[in-house]
């Protein structure tokens, strides 16, 4: 990076940060070389003597030898996967390293080798380092922009954009290339940073881009003032400072293990405070009367379970609670095995014990073991012997009076805990409780917070919106004849579904089947069915679909007249059952509990041909599928059962501009009419009327639409190949003429016709999507030959249209043609010479874009090639330069201009075979180059040529010899090797005249400036 203003505006603040804020000591790269004794060699990424320093002084009583052995084994971890190397090591490093040693006496000794003093951070080491250089032999290097050690570990890594011309996600994407080039550092990293500055997000070594997240807060959520403090600087003060670190990496990194596959996640900033909060409060309350910890409301999706395991992790540590029992509470089974599952998948599995009984749960409550116990609040009943006369006021019988249990409700809101929380205090009258919800509490509602206490952590709809956490939720009701009137939407249909099949109450039974027949009219649910699959086929992303239906009854008629449909993709019914009971027509829709899971897997997996689920209840709560994007509702619902349902479609995934809510039975007026019992704010945030996106869709279209005023595209579809080349030409130099007069253009056209892209296939197939979708498709054509044939040094520009047009669909053949024209992205793999590429090349028919084409291949194929040889790339460039300057003033016709550029592929071709053929390596041809340069009117005889040869050999070994890191920036180090090159060059002039009056110092500048771009890397590029 050196010294661009990426170094000044983003990289030396960072540093600066956290030196002198948060006192890290502060070394630059270049003093953590092999030659400086830091490492051995390149490849290393621990610093060994400062490892084994620290190690020494956390560990005193354990011998040297036994520490040295420490380090081979926290080197040794690459055999593995670069997940599965973190893992362990993240382990070793919260754990501590087992081993055996003799004593002095001989005996064997077992002990715990401490990495890290996570009690005290001064008895760490916590040093910074920015152009930190990493190099395997013949790979090609890396310079990190910054790495953050502890105890000589490389435990983050800083990569950083310029804000003024790229994005965060190119610091993504190099992050994935680094993977390839210095795989070891990821072994150890347990956090990466990607930055410009402005924007900032941190993620874990598995997350894709849409995972990584914003921090924001510094001793607290919110508490800067985000106008005038730079979001990096939030993330330093925040996450880094040294105590907090400590914290962040022993108590809020987990890994899921699943299937053989590792994933790593780490807290989000709302996660980090607010469970620290809880914990908090959870000391408070271990001494108080007041047993009540709070109420975390934080919104679904946003990662509620995964806060609940750190709180459980924090606590069960805590020496004030003495091995504590953790019993975490649903009301619904499917809901038990769903956190009983997220809690097994991490090492906290160990501690998790299922209640399977009312006495199982009793036996366990009854064990002073500290585990963690996972139960239905339908357990806390009374036995059929605790019912009867002896016990005419049903008082539950006391389980245990420890005061170190924790209860832990998961949807706190719900009615059976008000109901049933007077016999969980009873049996536990000495427990601690606290209350998990993903939806908010009503206006009206003070049990939720009577029973567990005022909120300990809030995390609305709109901070995840903001965050990305999640995406928004659009609405659209659609027959509007069909709905349900109010008199039948007024029933407690999430009661009555749940109570129907023991319900004893036939007045409950005749108004749900009367409303069910109404739902289930054959006329009516064809037409749904029909326009469920002309709905979902006519989206553009590849995402999936949820249907609710009323009933399993109306689950099964659903699929049955769905799977009519000619197009029907591959769809299932997902629900309980028991084939000695239930119909015959059920049977097939009746799945084991493996069964379930297996299906479970399929549809969240979004290569799976099963692309759509009809549920009932099952999978509308605490199931997570990111890449569903609509759910269609054929189903009363409302308060916190539509609120859990609908927010299945607002999770992070790739392209998803939202989540989309299709209604049939009329719940958007009665939504409106529940949320009025939250609070306006949440009223606005939960869901959005369709009208806003396509109104969003519209104004970008028009802004779209006025880069291209006066260009008539109306009828593009109709052209001939060659008008439509034309056409896409005049296009494309409207935008880059128009962006010459004002800088921005360009790059403002690529980044809307992106977020139209991204919108229009959120509300696809709508009437109002399906008019300008042609006109869509012509805006992407042009963007995409923008994208690549514009020479920029952004490479944001192709990243973020690249991303939003995965999904593109190309209706029209002649375009494809035209895509195929402009899309030659990888140059390098692409032979000039290929006869593919000539017969691809005659093909094309305006001869304009042969020009073009050719033009673009040689450019980059000169790059590509001579990356480093600044001589001859430079005549290169000027030959091709000349050619096309001639052609644009028509001093040559298409025919010569096109035998020119050939003429010079050849060229290009046969000075890189001439090289091999002398036997040089790559980088003594960059110097051979420069000395033929200079005799490029002389002839020289065969003798003269291997004199010159041997000057290029000597000159390659003696500047490599004077290298260092850096070496370029310091004068005496530049000295140095241009004193080297004038030496040899001076000896060899005295013994055989080989100059012929060149300059000495003309010849010595041109070698220098040569070296100085071939090893300005050094020694990634050495």
């Amino acid at each position: 990076m050196g010294n661009t203003s990426e170094d000044k505006i983003v990289e030396q603040p960072a540093i600066n940060w956290l030196s002198d804020g948060e006192g890290y000591q502060y070394i630059h790269g270049k003093e953590l070389t092999p030659e400086k004794g830091e490492r051995e060699t390149f490849a290393d990424v621990i610093l060994k003597e400062r490892f084994l320093k620290a190690i020494r002084t956390l560990n005193p009583t354990i011998p040297d030898a036994a520490l040295k052995e420490v380090y081979k084994r926290i080197i040794s971890l690459s055999n593995i996967s670069i997940e599965e190397a973190n893992y362990n090591f993240h382990r070793l490093l919260i754990n501590g390293i087992p081993i055996e040693y003799r004593d002095k006496e001989g005996n064997i000794k077992a002990d715990i080798v401490k990495l890290i003093d996570f009690n005290n951070i001064n008895n760490n080491s916590f040093l910074i380092s920015n152009q930190f250089v990493v190099k395997e032999e013949n790979k090609d290097g890396v310079r990190f922009d910054l790495i953050l050690f502890i105890n000589g570990l490389p435990i983050a890594l800083f990569e950083f954009k310029n804000p003024a011309n790229s994005s965060i996600k190119s610091a993504y994407k190099q992050i994935q290339n680094y993977k390839e080039l210095a795989p070891q550092i990821f072994y150890y990293n347990e956090i990466l940073v990607i930055s410009n500055l402005l924007k900032t997000k941190i993620g874990s070594i598995t997350a894709n881009y849409e995972r990584f997240s914003k921090w924001r807060g510094i001793n607290d959520k919110y508490d800067y003032e985000e106008k005038t403090t730079p979001s990096l600087e939030v993330l330093i003060k925040g996450l880094f400072n040294r105590k907090r670190l400590l914290e962040y990496i022993q108590d809020f990194i987990v890994y899921e293990i699943d299937k053989k596959q590792i994933i790593k996640k780490i807290a989000m900033y709302h996660q980090f405070y607010d469970v620290r909060k809880a914990v908090n409060r959870t000391l408070k309350a271990i001494n108080s009367k007041d047993k009540r910890i709070g109420t975390f409301w934080h919104t679904q999706g946003s990662g509620k379970s995964l806060s609940m395991l750190f709180y459980t992790r924090k606590i069960i540590k805590l020496p004030e609670l003495n091995n504590p029992t953790i019993l975490i509470l649903t009301d619904r089974n499917d809901l038990d095995d769903q956190i009983y599952k997220t809690f097994i998948k991490t090492e906290l599995g160990t501690y998790g014990k299922k209640a399977e009984s009312i006495e199982d749960l009793r036996d366990k409550l009854n064990i002073k073991s500290g585990d963690i116990i996972f139960t239905t609040i339908q357990k806390f009943q009374l036995t059929k012997d605790e019912k009867g006369n002896n016990n005419k006021d049903n008082i539950f019988p006391k389980i245990s009076d420890r005061n170190n249990i924790i209860v832990i409700a998961d949807e706190a809101h719900r009615s059976q805990y008000k109901k049933l929380a007077q016999n969980i205090r009873g049996a536990l009258p000495n427990a601690m409780f606290i209350g998990f919800t993903g939806t908010p509490i009503e206006l009206e509602d003070k049990s939720t917070t009577n029973t567990f206490g005022d909120y300990a952590g809030i995390y609305t709809i709109k901070d995840a919106t903001e965050d990305g956490a999640i995406v928004p939720i659009y609405y659209e009701a659609r027959f509007s004849e069909l709905h349900l009137s109010n008199e039948y939407l007024d029933l407690d249909f999430e009661n009555i579904t749940k109570e129907l099949e023991n319900s004893k109450e036939e007045n409950i039974k005749r108004r749900f089947s009367a409303v069910e027949t109404l739902i289930t009219t054959p006329s009516r649910m064809e037409k749904i069915a029909k326009d469920i699959i002309t709905h979902f086929n006519g989206k553009e992303l590849n995402t999936k679909a949820m249907v609710v239906c009323i009933s399993r009854n109306a689950a099964v008629e659903m699929y049955n007249y769905m799977k009519k449909i000619k197009d029907c993709p591959e769809i299932a019914v997902v629900m309980s059952g028991n084939k000695s009971h239930d119909p015959k027509k059920f049977w097939e829709h009746i799945r084991t509990k493996h069964e379930l899971e297996e299906l479970a897997e399929r549809f969240k997996n979004p290569n799976d041909p099963l692309k759509i689920v009809i549920v009932v209840d099952m999978w509308l709560t605490g199931f997570d599928v990111p890449v569903v994007d609509r759910m269609y509702i054929d189903k009363p619902m409302k308060n916190h059962n539509l609120l859990q349902a609908v927010a299945r479609v607002n999770r992070v995934y790739p392209n998803k501009a939202g989540g989309w809510i299709i209604d049939y039975i009329g719940i958007t007026d009665d939504l409106k009419k529940s949320l009025d019992r939250y609070s306006g704010k949440v009223v606005k945030e939960t869901m959005l009327p369709l009208n806003e996106a396509l109104k969003l869709m519209k104004d970008k279209y028009d802004i779209a639409r006025l880069y291209l005023n006066k260009i008539d595209y109306s009828n593009w579809k109709s052209l001939s190949n060659t008008e439509l080349a034309k056409l896409i030409q005049m296009a494309y130099y409207k935008i880059t003429e128009d962006d010459k007069k004002e800088k921005g253009i360009l790059r403002n056209y690529l980044k809307l016709v992106s977020e139209l892209t991204k919108v229009h296939a959120l509300v696809s197939p709508h009437p109002e999507a399906m008019k300008i979708r042609d006109d869509l498709e012509f805006f992407q054509l042009v963007a995409k030959n923008l994208r690549n044939y514009t020479y920029t040094k952004n490479n944001e520009i192709s990243d973020s249209l690249e991303d939003a047009l995965i999904e593109l669909v190309n209706r029209s053949i002649q375009a494809k043609d035209v895509i195929n024209i402009f899309g030659l992205k990888d140059t390098k793999s692409i032979s000039i010479f290929d006869p593919k590429f000539l017969k691809y090349l005659n093909n094309i028919k305006v001869k304009d874009v042969q020009v073009k084409v050719l033009e673009k291949l040689l450019n980059d194929q000169v790059k590509v090639l001579l990356k480093r040889n600044r001589i001859k790339r430079k005549s290169f460039q000027e030959k091709i330069e000349e050619a096309i300057r001639k052609y644009n003033n028509r001093l040559i016709t298409v025919e010569q201009v096109m035998e020119q550029l050939m003429n010079i592929a050849e060229e290009l071709k046969y000075s890189s075979d001439n090289a091999k053929k002398l036997g040089l390596t790559d980088e003594e041809e960059v110097f051979y180059d420069a000395l033929i340069y200079l005799y490029s009117n002389s002839n020289l005889n065969d003798d003269e040529m291997e004199i010159i040869i041997e000057i290029v050999r000597e000159i390659t070994e003696k500047i490599k010899k004077n290298l260092s890191t850096d070496w370029f920036r310091y004068e005496s180090s530049k000295a140095r090797v241009r004193a080297s090159i004038k030496r040899i060059l001076r000896k060899y002039d005295i013994k055989h005249k080989i100059l012929k009056q060149k300059n000495m110092d003309e010849l010595t500048d041109i070698i220098f400036k040569q070296a100085i771009e071939l090893y300005r890397d050094y020694p990634l590029t050495s």
